[in-house]
């Protein structure tokens, strides 16, 4: 199945590169995780360095040159050795909505009591795997409880049955 989401093309949950210059151009997890913290580090500091991109990444130097080698290739960033890192029109698309879904999902896991760093950590894994009408659904979720005039009574009741195993008495549920 083939979409396009904000104008991102997504096979089967994976955002696919527009620039196909090989056939082995579709980005791994591993890429499109490169591609959200190169975002990041624009929209903090105005470009990414190899050392930031390292750092945030916990990964070796060489690894992220080869990694931006790559998304080079893909048309994903602008890159030369030795200088700072951007990304183009297509990879800046890709980060925005990577951090996006990461923030939705993460928000997701926030409202039904998840520990806020286990958030993260899961909204990081599952982002790079959702299919987008799963994303799409969330989203209009988390929507839905953001903009709720009162906290909703069954999300009050979920979180007492979380922590306690029982329906609150009160739960017509």
């Amino acid at each position: 199945m083939y979409s396009v989401k904000e104008g991102i093309p997504i096979i089967h949950g994976r955002i696919k590169s527009i620039k196909r210059s090989r056939a082995d151009s579709r980005l791994t997890r591993t890429l499109e995780e490169y591609i959200k913290t190169i975002h990041i580090l624009e929209k903090e500091k105005g470009s990414a360095a190899v050392s930031d991109i390292a750092n945030s990444l916990d990964v070796k130097a060489p690894s992220v040159t080869s990694a931006l080698k790559r998304l080079h290739d893909l048309g994903m960033v602008k890159y030369k050795p030795y200088r700072s890192v951007t990304l183009t029109v297509q990879g800046r698309k890709i980060g925005e909505y990577l951090e996006r879904v990461h923030n939705i999902l993460k928000n997701f896991f926030l409202f039904i009591g998840i520990e806020e760093e286990i958030a993260s950590i899961d909204a990081c894994e599952i982002e790079h795997i959702a299919h987008p009408e799963t994303i799409d659904r969330v989203t209009k979720f988390v929507e839905f409880i953001q903009t709720a005039p009162k906290k909703p009574k069954w999300l009050k009741h979920f979180e007492e049955f979380a922590a306690t195993g029982d329906r609150p008495e009160d739960c017509d549920c």
